[in-house]
């Protein structure tokens, strides 16, 4: 994140303080992996479904899930199935899409087939 995406937002123009939502698509590492400092550093809101939120979450005496690794970010926002706006926000309904993966969600915006 602060080597690589945080340079290239700055790089141009964008500001990251001005995140407020994030939306987690599912819950592998390469998906949710800067969440935390967006978190810790902006105050973003983190969006993920209750299963990828419960998937992420250590349990006592396992080995981390597959995919998982890294900071997690602090339990956040639940998504859920159809919800106007994916996070809430905005146009647009979010979709499960649970062949792919068990929390796996969509966000399908005006316009979409």
């Amino acid at each position: 994140m602060q080597t690589s995406l945080l340079p290239g937002m700055l790089k141009l123009g964008l500001d990251p303080a001005k995140i407020k939502d994030v939306l987690i698509t599912h819950s592998h590492s390469d998906h949710y992996g800067g969440a935390w400092y967006l978190q810790e550093h902006y105050g973003s809101h983190i969006y993920m479904s209750q299963l990828d939120w419960d998937f992420i979450e250590p349990k006592p005496g396992a080995k981390p899930a597959p995919g998982a690794g890294g900071a997690l970010p602090k339990r956040d926002q639940v998504v859920a199935d159809g919800e106007p706006g994916g996070a809430g926000r905005g146009t647009g309904n979010s979709s499960f899409h649970p062949r792919a993966h068990a929390g796996i969600h969509g966000l399908h915006l005006p316009g979409d087939r």
